[in-house]
C-alpha cells in the first residue's frame, strides 16, 4: 500500500518519479512489471485522491507514427488514465495536433477544437534555437526572412514573393505555411489576409527578425547577401525603377537636394543642415503600413486633436517613402512618412492620401455616387468647391470617375514638381519649394474633406526619429507652425472648411468663400480626424504647438466661430485600450479588462503594447475567445527591456520585469504547440491549452 502523499513531498514526488517509468520496455525502478489496468488502479489511483496535482509532459511527434497501430491505441488509453490524475499536456507540432483530433479522437473523448494563440508558443529564445538547427542559413526561407525584415513594413504579400522567388506559388507557400519546418510552423512569421488588397500576406514576427540577428552575428551579412539576391525573380511591375502610372511615387523631396542651403517651405532638414541624398532612392513608393504600427496610430491618436508620443522609432531606409494602411471594418485611413522638414512630409502625406489604392478601396465609386458625398458632386458641385473647397472639381457635370481622373493627375504633377526642384527648374528656390508645399497642403485637404464626407476616419502620422538629436528651437518652430497650418486646412465648422473663413490672407479667396452659419450656442468647428507625431522625446513640442494653435492671425471679417485643437502629450489608458482593441482584432482574439491593464501598467506607449501583441500567433480554432494573461506576459517578453515601465526611468527595474514576464513553464515553453487533458476524477474529459 502506498502511504497517502499528503504526509510528506519526498514520498510524493518519488511516486512521481516511479510513475514515469511505467509503459517501458525494461523493468521500472520498482522492480516489476504491471499491466495499464493496475497502474491505473494503484498509483494512478492515489494521485486522484491526492489534493496535489502535479503537470506532466508527453511529447508526440512522428516517433509515435512509426508505431504499431495497437501500441499507439494502448498508448492514447494509458494518457487518458492519466489525464484523470494529473494535469496532462501533450507537446505536438501543429500537424500532430490535429492528427490526434483527427484519428483518435475516440480514444481521448471529448478533445476540443480550441486552441491557444500564445500559451502554446514557444519563447522567442527557443523559437530561434529550434529554427537556427533546422533552417539552411542560405535556403529560400532564410532569404524570405531576409526580404520581409528588408521592408518598412516588415510585410509583403504572397504576389510579391512570388515575384522575388524563380520557383512555382506551391514552393514558397511551402516555405511559409505547409511544411512541417514552414516559417509560420516555427513562430518566425505570420500570415494573414489582407481585405481587397493583393490577398493573403506574410510579415515578420520577433523571433524572426532575432533569428535573422544571430546569423548575423555567425555568418556575417556579407556572406549572405549574394544568396538573397542571386535568384533573378520573375518579371513584375513592382519595380521601384519602373514604377507603375499613379501609384504614388515620386521623385525625391526638397530635403534630398543640395540646391537650398537657405531655408524655404522649411529649414530643410531636422538638422538644418544642407541636404543630401541619405536614405533617398530615386524613386519612392507608397508602401503599405505594418499593422501594430497601424493599430499604435489608431490608439494613440485624439479624436479632433492632435497626439505627440514620446516613442523611440528607427529611420526608414527610404526616408521620403509615405506609408498607407486601410482598415475595412473601422472604416479607417492611416497615411504617414518620415518627416525631416514641412514640404518634404505634406508631399509624402498628399501621395499617400491621393494615391491610387484610396480611390480602389476607400473613396470607391460607389462612395463617390452614394449618400451625402454622392449627393453634393451630383448636384452642388459650387458648395464643394466654395465651401469645402474642394479644389480640381469641375462647376458643373462633375463625376465621379472625373473627379478621381482629376485627384490622381494633381498627383502627378504634384510628383512632376519635385523633379522640376531636383533638376533646379526654377528661378527661386525658396518660393519654389513654398509653391510646392502650398500645391501638397491643397491635395492632403482635399482629399481628407473628401474622406469626411464620406464618413472615413482620418488618422495622419509623423514619424521623427531624430527629434532629440537634431531638433532645435528653429526645426520646432518649422513643425509647429506646419501642423497649425495644415489643420486649419483640414478642419470645419459645418460644411465650411476652418482656414478659408478665418485664416486665409487672399482677399478673392475670402469672397470666393460661402460663409457659414454661426450657432451662438455652438460656435466651434472640429479637426477631421487626427494626427499623431511620434519619436523620442517629442513631447517637448507640446508648448510651442499650443502656442501656435492659440495665437493665429484670423483676418477681421472671420465668421464668430472657433476650432479648438487639444495637443495630447501622454497617451493614457483609453489610447492603450484602443489600440489593444485594434491588435486583437486582427488576431480574432478578444481584450479583457485585466490584459488591457496589464499592457497600459508594463508598456510605455500604445505603440509597445501593440508591438507586443504583434508576436502572438492568429486564433484560428477559437476565434472570439477572450486574450490570457500568459499570453500577455509572452509578448511583453518580445519587447527590448527598456520598453518596460520606461516612463519610470530605471532600466534595472525594466530589465527585471522583462525577465520575468519571459520565464514561462518548462512546458509552456517548448518549441511546438501542446494539448492539455483537464483533472477531472469523475470522468475522462480533454481541453486544449
Amino acid at each position: 500500500m502506498v502511504p497517502s502523499l499528503a504526509r510528506a513531498d519526498a514520498q510524493f514526488f518519488e511516486v512521481l518519479r516511479q510513475n514515469a517509468q511505467f509503459g517501458t520496455s525494461g523493468r521500472s525502478v520498482a522492480g516489476w512489471h504491471v499491466d495499464f489496468e493496475e497502474v491505473a488502479d494503484g498509483p494512478l489511483a492515489v494521485l486522484r485522491e491526492s489534493d496535489r496535482t502535479p503537470t506532466i509532459a508527453v511529447r508526440i511527434n512522428d516517433a509515435f507514427g512509426d508505431l504499431r497501430a495497437e501500441y499507439r491505441k494502448d498508448t492514447a488509453w494509458l494518457l487518458a488514465e492519466l489525464a484523470r490524475a494529473v494535469d496532462l499536456r501533450i507537446i505536438a507540432t501543429g500537424r500532430w495536433q490535429r492528427r490526434l483530433v483527427r484519428q483518435y479522437r475516440e480514444h481521448l473523448p471529448a478533445v476540443s477544437e480550441q486552441c491557444s494563440a500564445g500559451l502554446s508558443e514557444n519563447n522567442i529564445t527557443q523559437r530561434v534555437e529550434t529554427a537556427r538547427d533546422v533552417l539552411d542559413p542560405d535556403g529560400r526561407k532564410v532569404r524570405i526572412l531576409h526580404q520581409l525584415a528588408d521592408e518598412a513594413s516588415e510585410t509583403l504579400s504572397y504576389t510579391e514573393l512570388y515575384a522575388l522567388h524563380q520557383t512555382t506559388k506551391g514552393a514558397v507557400r511551402q516555405c511559409l505555411t505547409t511544411s512541417d519546418d514552414s516559417l509560420a510552423e516555427l513562430g518566425l512569421v505570420e500570415t494573414f489576409s489582407r481585405m481587397g488588397e493583393n490577398g493573403n500576406a506574410v510579415e515578420l514576427l520577433a523571433a524572426g527578425r532575432n533569428l535573422l540577428d544571430r546569423l548575423d552575428s555567425e555568418i556575417g551579412r556579407q556572406q549572405r547577401l549574394e544568396a538573397v539576391v542571386s535568384e533573378s525573380g520573375n518579371p513584375s511591375d513592382d519595380s521601384r525603377v519602373s514604377p507603375p502610372a499613379r501609384e504614388g511615387r515620386h521623385r525625391p523631396t526638397a530635403e534630398a537636394e543640395a540646391c537650398c542651403a537657405e531655408r524655404g517651405g522649411g529649414s530643410g532638414g531636422g538638422a538644418g543642415a544642407a541636404p543630401d541624398r541619405h536614405r533617398l532612392p530615386f524613386h519612392h513608393q507608397v508602401r503599405s503600413a505594418a499593422r501594430h504600427r497601424y493599430a499604435a496610430a489608431a490608439g494613440s491618436g485624439t479624436d479632433g486633436g492632435i497626439t505627440l508620443v514620446d516613442h523611440p522609432i528607427g529611420v526608414k531606409d527610404d526616408r521620403g517613402e509615405p506609408h498607407w494602411y486601410y482598415d475595412h471594418e473601422a472604416d479607417r485611413l492611416l497615411v504617414g512618412g518620415e518627416y525631416d522638414d514641412p514640404m518634404q512630409w505634406w508631399v509624402c502625406i498628399a501621395l499617400a492620401l491621393a494615391n491610387a489604392r484610396t480611390f480602389r478601396h476607400v473613396l470607391t465609386p460607389d462612395r463617390f455616387e452614394s449618400g451625402k458625398l454622392g449627393d453634393l458632386l451630383a448636384n452642388h458641385a459650387d458648395l464643394l468647391r466654395n465651401s469645402r473647397c474642394l479644389g480640381y472639381l469641375k462647376d458643373a457635370d462633375a463625376t465621379a470617375e472625373d473627379y478621381t481622373d482629376a485627384l490622381l493627375e494633381a498627383a502627378e504633377d504634384l510628383s512632376e514638381l519635385t523633379q522640376d526642384l531636383h533638376r533646379e527648374n526654377y528661378e527661386d528656390c525658396n518660393r519654389f519649394r513654398a509653391d510646392i508645399l502650398r500645391e501638397a497642403q491643397g491635395l492632403a485637404g482635399t482629399i481628407v474633406h473628401l474622406l469626411d464626407l464620406a464618413d472615413v476616419d482620418v488618422v495622419r502620422e509623423a514619424r521623427i526619429p531624430r527629434f532629440s538629436r537634431d531638433f532645435g528651437k528653429n526645426q520646432q518652430a518649422d513643425l509647429a507652425e506646419t501642423l497649425s497650418v495644415g489643420a486649419s486646412i483640414q478642419s470645419r465648422y459645418g460644411e465650411s472648411t476652418a482656414y478659408r473663413q478665418l485664416l486665409e490672407s487672399r482677399e478673392d479667396k475670402r469672397e470666393s468663400a460661402i460663409p457659414p452659419t454661426v450657432d451662438a450656442d455652438d460656435p466651434f468647428g472640429e479637426l477631421i480626424g487626427s494626427f499623431v507625431v511620434v519619436g523620442k522625446s517629442v513631447d517637448q513640442l507640446a508648448d510651442p504647438l499650443r502656442r501656435r494653435l492659440s495665437n493665429r492671425e484670423i483676418h477681421e471679417d472671420a465668421p464668430e466661430f472657433s476650432v479648438p485643437i487639444p495637443v495630447e502629450e501622454a497617451p493614457d489608458r483609453s489610447q492603450t485600450a484602443q489600440a489593444v482593441q485594434v491588435m486583437c482584432r486582427q488576431k480574432s482574439i478578444r481584450p479583457t479588462r485585466a490584459a488591457t491593464s496589464m499592457l497600459a501598467a508594463l508598456t510605455g506607449t500604445p505603440y509597445d503594447a501593440a508591438r507586443a501583441l504583434h508576436n502572438l500567433a492568429s486564433e484560428t480554432k477559437a476565434p472570439g475567445r477572450t486574450l490570457r494573461l500568459d499570453e500577455v506576459r509572452y509578448g511583453l517578453s518580445a519587447l527590448k527591456p527598456t520598453r518596460l515601465l520606461s516612463e519610470m526611468g530605471k532600466p534595472a527595474l525594466s530589465k527585471i520585469v522583462h525577465a520575468r514576464s519571459g520565464m514561462v513553464s518548462r512546458l509552456s515553453s517548448l518549441p511546438v504547440s501542446c494539448l492539455r487533458w483537464g483533472n477531472q476524477p469523475s470522468r475522462r474529459s480533454f481541453t486544449r491549452c
